[in-house]
C-alpha cells in the first residue's frame, strides 16, 4: 500500500530527529554539552540549523529528548509493566540483564546524563522521578519478597537496592574506561547478569557457601 501524504510527512519527521538526536548524541559524547553547537549539530545531522529550532526550541530541550530517548527505552518500559518472575536469584538476573543490556548498549547516552546531571537540576529530576525512583520501587519489592520467602537474610531492602545501582552504575563506568578490549565486552550480559546475581545474593566466600550447605 502506498504511504499518504501525512505518512510520509510523519516519516521524515521521525527520520530529521532521529538524525539530529543521534547527532547530538555523538557530539555531547565528543565534547561535552556546553561545548557543542547547534550549528555543529545541524552539520552533523545533515540538516539545516533552523530545522534543529524547528522541532526544538532550545539546545537545552535537545539535550532532554536526548536524555529522553535513552531513559524511555522500550526495555526499561516493559520492566517497569512486566518486572521479571521467579524466584529470588532468578528475578535479580533479570533485573539485573535489563539494566546492563540497557546501559552496555546506551553507554554515550549514560555517560552524557551522568556528566549533566550534575549541573542541571531539570535533568537531575527528570532522571529520579522517570528512572531511578521507579527502579528503586520496583527492585525493593523484589527484595523484600525474596526475605519474606527467607530466600534472603532479613535487611534494610532500600540500602541494599542503593548498594545493587552502585554496582550497576560501577560496571557501566568500567565498561566504557577499559574500552573495545576490555573483559566486560568479552561476556555476554546473560553471564555476567548471571555472575553478578550470585555474587550479590550467595556472596564470593568459602564460609557463605559452607554456611548454606549445612
Amino acid at each position: 500500500m502506498t504511504p499518504t501524504r501525512r505518512e510520509r510527512s510523519e516519516n521524515i519527521t521521525s527520520k530529521r530527529k532521529q538524525q539530529i538526536l543521534d547527532a547530538a548524541l555523538s557530539l555531547f559524547s565528543e565534547k561535552g554539552f556546553t561545548e557543542s553547537s547547534t550549528l555543529e549539530i545541524a552539520r552533523k545531522a545533515g540538516v539545516a540549523q533552523g530545522t534543529i529550532f524547528h522541532y526544538y526550541s532550545t539546545k537545552h530541550d535537545l539535550l532532554m529528548a536526548v536524555a529522553e530517548r535513552y531513559v524511555g527505552a522500550q526495555s526499561f518500559v516493559e520492566l517497569i509493566k512486566h518486572p521479571p518472575k521467579g524466584n529470588t536469584v532468578s528475578v535479580m538476573a533479570g533485573f539485573l540483564q535489563n539494566r546492563l543490556k540497557a546501559g552496555f548498549s546506551n553507554i554515550e547516552g549514560f555517560m552524557i546524563l551522568i556528566s549533566e546531571i550534575q549541573r542541571d537540576p531539570r535533568l537531575k529530576n527528570y532522571y529520579m522521578e522517570r528512572v531511578l525512583e521507579p527502579l528503586i520501587g520496583m527492585a525493593s519489592r523484589c527484595v523484600e519478597s525474596g526475605v519474606a520467602s527467607k530466600d534472603l537474610q532479613p535487611m534494610d531492602s532500600d540500602l541494599v537496592v542503593r548498594i545493587i545501582m552502585g554496582v550497576l552504575m560501577g560496571l557501566a563506568f568500567l565498561y566504557r574506561l577499559e574500552g573495545d578490549n576490555g573483559k566486560l565486552h568479552s561476556i555476554s550480559p546473560e553471564v555476567l547478569s548471571g555472575d553478578v546475581a550470585k555474587v550479590i545474593i550467595e556472596g564470593i566466600g568459602r564460609k557463605c557457601q559452607e554456611d548454606r550447605s549445612q
